[in-house]
């Protein structure tokens, strides 16, 4: 069954781009720590920090965009393997406009998430040095070390949660969003419906049956309901 091979995969390159991103959350840990104890927080150290942070954020994007080529390579392939398998045509599609504009989109908001959790930090700093020097030294400790050990930002919804969560989840569910999406591609060229495959065989929703967007029980109302970002199912051509 395909999700036994494809959810694996997509858990594997989610676990790259997370250590990829903690990589990232860790050196701003690193210079806030540097930058706090510079000369007592005197002069531009706020603006010092975003500078470095920048150069940062530059190189954890290139290397994240080369993480995302890699892992809708790798899942564009198994596509490919398992329409075969089942005897259909496969058409090629990561060329493709719609495809390549879901990569560029979902590499656009984690650069934003991770945008905002250097500003996080900035802001931190810039807190620390106003304690330093405007308030009495016994408040120099109101702000919570612990919202940086783990920082936190705030998610679609308006809930603020950890960013390491937060990029999981996207990136989780971008993966399952790709590959699903030139499964459903091929049903399309190739008028085929489609059947929802759990890595557990006794999900209630395992088996079920849908159009690409006809009548009745269809791929957007599908992934609405069950494509989650920690779903462990995936779309077969149903032949």
């Amino acid at each position: 069954m395909d999700a036994f091979s494809v959810i694996p995969t997509i858990n594997a390159m989610t676990g790259r781009v997370g250590m990829q991103s903690q990589e990232f959350i860790d050196s701003l840990k690193g210079k806030f720590d540097r930058f706090q104890m510079n000369t007592n927080l005197r002069g531009n150290v706020v603006g010092l920090f975003r500078m470095s942070a920048i150069n940062s954020l530059l190189s954890q994007s290139e290397q994240l965009f080369t993480l995302f080529n890699q892992a809708v390579n790798l899942l564009h392939d198994q596509a490919q393997q398992n329409v075969e398998r089942l005897g259909v045509k496969f058409e090629p599609v990561r060329n493709s406009e719609p495809f390549l504009a879901l990569v560029f989109a979902f590499v656009q908001g984690i650069k934003t998430d991770n945008e905002k959790i250097a500003q996080r930090f900035s802001d931190a700093l810039r807190d620390r040095q106003f304690e330093r020097f405007l308030l009495d030294s016994r408040t120099q400790n109101h702000f919570a070390d612990s919202d940086l050990r783990d920082p936190r930002i705030f998610d679609a919804l308006g809930r603020k949660i950890l960013a390491s969560d937060l990029i999981y989840r996207k990136t989780r569910w971008m993966l399952l969003t790709y590959y699903n999406e030139v499964i459903v591609a091929q049903a399309s060229m190739n008028d085929l419906s489609l059947v929802v495959d759990y890595t557990d065989s006794g999900h209630k929703s395992q088996g079920l049956v849908f159009t690409v967007a006809g009548g009745g029980p269809n791929y957007f109302g599908v992934k609405e309901a069950l494509f989650h970002p920690r779903s462990n199912g995936v779309v077969m051509l149903n032949v």
